[in-house]
């Protein structure tokens, strides 16, 4: 991350119920199951919610979390999560068409003109 980019805390509310059976908060602060990519600074994954089983077990009171940030969700299972991606940031001059974003990415430049959202209409005989 650059010294102006910081990763913004995710809050993380867990609901569960007491021994009477009543809907409770179990947790509400931020979540501290992050993971910072290295090699693209900036990028920071944060894990909210996991499960391990289809329907998910509940009941048992563990930490889901608690286990390695893994890109694909465990076999059976689900993961929620939030990304943040870096800023995009221009290294150079634009050249006609085209901008080169923050890690090297090429995208295309918004045809001058063109109002933003709209597209050529296409029509199929």
């Amino acid at each position: 991350m650059n010294k102006t980019q910081t990763a913004i805390p995710v809050r993380r509310i867990v609901t569960g119920h007491d021994a009477h059976g009543k809907s409770i908060i179990v947790h509400d602060d931020v979540s501290p199951f992050t993971l910072s990519e290295t090699r693209i600074p900036g990028l920071v994954v944060t894990d909210l919610w996991k499960t391990f089983s289809t329907p998910a077990n509940t009941t048992d009171g563990a930490e889901p979390c608690s286990s390695t940030i893994t890109l694909t969700p465990p076999k059976n299972g689900s993961v929620f999560r939030t990304v943040q991606f870096p800023r995009c940031q221009l290294q150079r001059p634009l050249e006609p068409g085209r901008a080169l974003c923050g890690h090297g990415q090429r995208r295309h430049a918004r045809p001058a003109g063109r109002p933003q959202g709209r597209h050529a209409p296409y029509a199929l005989d």
